[in-house]
């Protein structure tokens, strides 16, 4: 059995020098007998450097501050007051009750509720949390 060692600095240049190892030796090897090739490599291969880790940024421990929802509905109410009257239930009484609220007006979601009925919407939520 017979040995080559190939020779390179970088996976490339490794590349290239089997690719023109195995053009001569097909090349040169008779008919009746194909070349077989088992490769070995022993070469250092140079891992990429690390990649800097994103920063994780820790959970504070202290929550944030609940929102309140405005203190008086108005005839003026507007899609804003009754979105964070809406986030004051969901976080002081949870995702049902938040629900439970929008069913009453036979809504999904408040992007479906006609401007008219933000104010006693937002007069609903004030119940509930009280």
């Amino acid at each position: 059995m017979n040995s080559i060692t190939v020779a390179g600095t970088t996976i490339d240049e490794l590349k290239q020098n089997i690719s023109k190892m195995a053009a001569l030796l097909n090349a040169s090897a008779p008919e009746s007998q194909t070349p077989t090739a088992s490769l070995t490599t022993e070469a250092p291969v140079e891992a990429e450097p690390p990649k800097p880790k994103a920063k994780v940024k820790k959970a504070d421990p202290k929550p944030e501050p609940v929102q309140e929802a405005p203190a008086a509905p108005t005839a003026a109410a507007t899609k804003e007051d009754a979105i964070k009257a809406l986030q004051a239930v969901n976080v002081q009484k949870g995702i049902e009750a938040a629900r439970e609220i929008l069913s009453q007006f036979k809504v999904k979601r408040l992007t479906e509720m006609e401007p008219g009925n933000f104010g006693a919407f937002i007069e609903a939520c004030q119940k509930v949390i009280a």
